[in-house]
């Protein structure tokens, strides 16, 4: 009989919390598990404060003591299990796990993790820095990744892809949504007037085309098609945005337009991005088809994810993908150039209504069921 006692330990040693912020209310209602957070100290304090009414603990390592360090302190019952939830460039921080307790870790960045030479990014401005760097991890990332018991993938092409990649038999290959659909929209919603359209996360051009962007804001003054943007992300890339508040005025006052650009240079709290896309009309990724990440390519859609489908996902909005976007099991809205999208906000504009944005693969009962799956230790389909 299983102890009623078992412990989910879940570690963010690093900065990355949007994945905590989708997935704690549904790991706080699982059944017969303790969630115990394992946080860095600015960020246990805000969760602690958010779910006093639950049985889900905050602890973390005080600001002077090392990751690795304080996990080698932990305790562990035989039936407790530890999501690593970012491996990021620091994987020695997790070995004091090792032949402890059942890990699992979240990947997302496939060649990174899978040390794929062929896609190493030899443009980057300090590519001897992160040689270095790599031939450094990469041993003590082989070790964690062959010490746990299963990966867990945001989506089945990355597990297809992951799964294809490992070459250890005991790993377990799961499909866990990075967030769940949290509220279902009418039918026939209606628009705001102008229409917003909200551009989730920083503005970098690492990692978005902003090329697009200028010609939309062209092309949305051209046709008078009155809308305003949100940038919402913190501007990392100052050259950018000055570029395009450039285009958005210049266009308005050759075309007469009705264009809005809204930016926030020191990004925006939790609770305001929250708060902007809930009142969004549309969503949109003006996505670049490779990133760097670690000195390695990542292909979006196939080794890498893009967060703002997921955001998509949890506030129930219609969001606009470039149409070579290769994630099938989430219902997208694509485009193939900026003339289609602007014919696609123009329809939505002259209805005056949204199209149902709904997710079923994404629901809080697939996400309860896909933990549950990981946390009972049942058999996960391996990929072909």
């Amino acid at each position: 009989m299983k102890s009623p006692h078992r412990t989910l330990h879940y570690i963010e040693a690093f900065d990355h919390f949007e994945l905590l912020e989708r997935w704690l209310p549904t790991l706080a209602c699982l059944q017969n598990w303790q969630i115990t957070c394992h946080l860095g100290e600015t960020y246990r304090r805000s969760f602690a404060a958010r779910y006093v009414d639950t049985s889900t603990t905050f602890t973390g390592p005080r600001s002077s003591t090392h990751w690795a360090h304080y996990l080698q302190t932990l305790t562990f019952d035989i039936e407790d299990v530890v999501v690593i939830a970012t491996i990021g460039r620091r994987p020695r921080y997790f070995l004091p796990l090792i032949g402890r307790v059942r890990y699992y870790l979240v990947l997302h960045n496939l060649n990174y993790c899978f040390n794929q030479s062929n896609d190493r990014d030899l443009s980057s401005i300090r590519p001897a820095w992160y040689s270095l760097l790599n031939r450094i991890n990469q041993p003590t990332l082989r070790r964690l990744l062959h010490g746990a018991s299963g990966y867990l993938y945001p989506s089945p092409d990355l597990q297809q892809v992951g799964g294809s990649r490992c070459l250890d038999n005991h790993i377990q290959h799961y499909v866990v949504p990075f967030s769940a659909q949290s509220s279902v929209p009418s039918a026939e919603e209606k628009i705001h007037a102008p229409l917003r359209i909200v551009v989730p996360g920083a503005v970098n051009s690492c990692t978005k085309d902003y090329t697009l962007l200028r010609e939309l804001l062209r092309k949305l003054a051209e046709y008078k098609l009155a809308a305003t943007i949100y940038l919402a992300g913190r501007v990392s890339d100052q050259r950018t945005i000055r570029a395009l508040l450039r285009v958005a005025a210049t266009a308005n006052r050759r075309h007469q337009g009705a264009l809005t650009l809204q930016c926030y240079p020191d990004g925006l709290s939790p609770t305001a991005f929250a708060n902007l896309l809930t009142e969004a009309d549309v969503l949109l990724a003006p996505l670049r088809r490779t990133v760097s990440v670690g000195g390695y390519r990542e292909t979006i859609g196939l080794t890498k994810v893009s967060g703002s489908i997921y955001d998509a996902v949890y506030f129930g909005k219609p969001i606009f993908v470039p149409s070579w976007y290769t994630q099938t099991e989430v219902q997208l809205c694509r485009f193939e150039d900026v003339d289609h999208l602007i014919s696609q906000f123009k329809v939505i504009i002259d209805r005056g209504s949204l199209p149902q944005a709904t997710y079923p693969t994404h629901t809080n009962r697939v996400l309860h069921d896909s933990w549950l799956a990981v946390l009972e230790g049942s058999s996960a389909e391996q990929p072909p």
